[in-house]
């Protein structure tokens, strides 16, 4: 082709119309529900030009409703009325007869008090394209989650660069966004206007008989009385099970320096918490794994190894939790009925860590711990046990030296712990 014919073709393209080219989605979708009506969803979508789209919905495997933008615009948030709770949807996005996004499933938010399965996954200080994150990505949407939620500081992307943002944050979770709920936490690292715009900084969330509640925890907003009245007012309401998530966390693991994080926290937010029967506290900041016991009812899990780059386990992390490791993982969250199920799940799909949280009528008993001759002892109720720190059996005897030595069990009921002496008379 001559230079001649280049440059004409180039005039061309550059007098053709704008409405030839088909539009295309840059950004999204995404599936949000700020609003909390289980008959309802947003679903928002950016394009790379001012257009007027559809959702074409309804129930699965049916398009029988439509809404529409009102006006061409590049920003769209476009509210699906009419959802079935519980139920499961179909939609397709359009724009003047062409397709612009292929038929997508989803499951509508249940109705308050529904006691029906539910699945969530949740990740926190992720970055990309970091391999353990693109693990992660890939092992949750094989479990084909209801909601996908983090615990902040969600990819490390430059403040307030919407190429970065889009690359290390919307195009990656794209099509798990596509298909599941998106619920977005703000950790420190989030401070930009670009996510501000998209995810709220406090939100709750009442998918059937859970309620899930994001505080952001950093910026001296845990002391902030709205804040505190509005934690007070969410969980004044009726609910089985109560989950929080906040990116920085209760109580310090991993790095003693974020101690005034913690402290500011368990001031204002913890006794909220134990008087309102909150029943998980899920945190990140601390890029490590971390789960407690039940204190005052509550249980703490850390989960804010969501990519490579990993932190300590320090000593102090045994005082408050019983499981503390060095490992990249993110959360798997079941709900169903009187069973509230949390699972650590590391990059290659194996379970890291599992605990089982149950509703009843009478409240299960702490394990029990009995010494034997030596250090020999027995449990009863007791799932798990750790001995000076170490994983050992709820049952058996081992050699030790001479001193104190520490055994703490862990059940559904909560956790105990007995110390013993050796080589001196036991109290």
């Amino acid at each position: 082709m001559s230079y001649a014919s280049v440059f004409v073709l180039w005039m061309v393209l550059l007098a053709w119309p704008s409405w030839a080219w088909p539009a295309q989605i840059i950004r999204g979708p995404i599936l949000q529900n700020y609003a909390n009506v289980a008959s309802e969803a947003e679903l928002r979508i950016w394009t790379d030009m001012a257009i007027r789209a559809c959702v074409d919905y309804g129930p699965s495997p049916l398009l029988t409703m439509q809404i529409c933008d009102s006006n061409p615009v590049t920003d769209h948030r476009l509210r699906l009325t009419g959802l079935t709770p519980g139920a499961p949807h179909s939609y397709r996005i359009v724009s003047d007869g062409a397709v612009l996004e292929s038929p997508a499933d989803f499951e509508a938010l249940r109705s308050p008090g529904d006691a029906g399965e539910r699945s969530y996954v949740i990740i926190a200080d992720f970055r990309w394209p970091q391999a353990g994150t693109l693990a992660h990505l890939a092992r949750m949407a094989t479990l084909n989650p209801k909601a996908v939620l983090t615990a902040g500081d969600n990819g490390y992307y430059l403040l307030d660069s919407q190429s970065d943002f889009d690359a290390r944050l919307m195009r990656p979770f794209r099509e798990l966004w596509k298909r599941a709920w998106a619920f977005v936490g703000a950790g420190n690292h989030d401070n930009s206007t670009i996510f501000k715009g998209i995810f709220p900084s406090i939100y709750r969330i009442t998918d059937g008989d859970l309620t899930i509640i994001h505080l952001t925890s950093w910026g001296g907003l845990a002391r902030d009385i709205q804040t505190i009245e509005r934690l007070r007012q969410w969980l004044a309401e009726p609910a089985r099970w109560r989950v929080i998530i906040h990116h920085h966390p209760a109580f310090v693991c991993g790095y003693p320096g974020e101690e005034t994080y913690a402290a500011a926290i368990r001031a204002a937010w913890v006794p909220i918490y134990e008087a309102a029967g909150v029943d998980l506290v899920i945190s990140g900041h601390e890029h490590l794994y971390a789960r407690s016991g039940p204190k005052n009812g509550v249980t703490y899990v850390i989960t804010g190894g969501g990519s490579d780059g990993l932190s300590p386990v320090y000593e102090t992390c045994k005082a408050s939790y019983t499981v503390g490791r060095k490992v990249s993982q993110f959360g798997w969250l079941h709900v169903e009925g009187d069973t509230l199920e949390w699972r650590a799940i590391g990059a290659t799909g194996e379970i890291l860590d599992a605990v089982q949280l149950i509703k009843g009528s009478e409240p299960p008993a702490a394990p029990t711990i009995v010494f034997r001759h030596e250090l020999g002892w027995t449990t009863e109720r007791a799932a798990r046990c750790i001995l000076n720190g170490q994983a050992v059996p709820t049952s058996g005897q081992q050699q030790v030296p001479p001193g104190s030595h520490r055994l703490l069990c862990e059940g559904p009921g909560g956790q105990t712990s007995r110390t013993t002496t050796i080589g001196e008379a036991e109290p």
